[in-house]
Formats: C-alpha cells, structure tokens, sequence
C-alpha cells in the first residue's frame, strides 16, 4: 500500500520477489494494499493462484493487523504499514524514493537509490530487484545461521 505514486514500487518488481522468496521455501504471504490497488492484487494473484497469500484492499486497518503480526518479516515500500511492521517487532526491507531513509530502529533495513540518483517522485524505480533480493538473501542467510 502507498499513497502516492512516489511511493510505490512497481508491481512486477514484487512478483519477482514473490518468485525470489518462494525458491527459498516461502509459502504464505500477506499483501498489504491500498482500496484503490485491488487490480494490482488481481495481477498477483493470478500469477500465484496456487499459494496461501492474504489481500488487503478490502480490508479495515483492524482486520489487517492480526496477520501483520504474524509476519516473520515485512518487505514494502516506505508508508505507515511498513513503520507499523517496526512497532510490531518485525524486520522490514523499506524500499525508500523520494524520501530519505528514517533509521530510528535496527529492524529497519533501508533499500534505497544510489547516491547519484536525484530524489524526485520517479526515484524510487531507479531501485533494483536484484538489490532488494541481495539484502533478503543476506537476511534470510543470517536468520537461518548460515555464513552470509
């Protein structure tokens, strides 16, 4: 979920990370969106009609937050559900754009643009699917006690 297109990650960017965290054994998957993004839920789920996934958009903040505490870790764009994750417990991956990253906690794992990049409401699609999954394959790595 974001409210603005400044915030959001495009949608084919999250289904290759859905692939990503499937070959490494993930099953269940809460997809927190927007009353306005039913149709991206739409194009998820027929991409993965075949796993247990959690939709939102119909949903109130009060039915959302029992699965959210269930999450072993959260990886979404920056916007209140990802700070929310944070106060929850949980390790969240914030894909960060047009704002810089708020490091106020060490369950924050910022992905944000290269130095380079301007900051501006395009920003956030210059970030790489591949970055996202380097940091939750080193994360997953060291969850699990292996050597990253």
């Amino acid at each position: 979920a974001a409210s603005g297109f400044e915030k959001r990650w495009l949608i084919k960017n999250y289904i290759e990370i859905i692939k990503f965290l499937i070959e490494k054994k993930h099953r269940k998957f809460l997809i927190i969106s927007g009353s306005d993004q039913f149709n991206e839920e739409e194009i998820i789920r027929k991409n993965f009609d075949n796993l247990d996934i959690t939709f939102t958009s119909e949903k109130k903040i009060k039915d959302i937050i029992p699965h959210l505490i269930k999450c072993k870790f959260c990886v979404g764009n920056d916007t209140g559900f990802a700070h929310l994750s944070i106060n929850l417990n949980i390790d969240t991956f914030i894909i960060y754009g047009d704002c810089p990253p708020q490091l106020y906690s060490d369950l924050i794992h910022p992905i944000d643009i290269e130095n380079n990049i301007e900051r501006s409401e395009k920003s956030i699609h210059n970030i790489n699917v591949d970055e996202v999954k380097n940091k939750l394959s080193n994360f997953l790595n060291w969850r699990d006690g292996r050597v990253v």
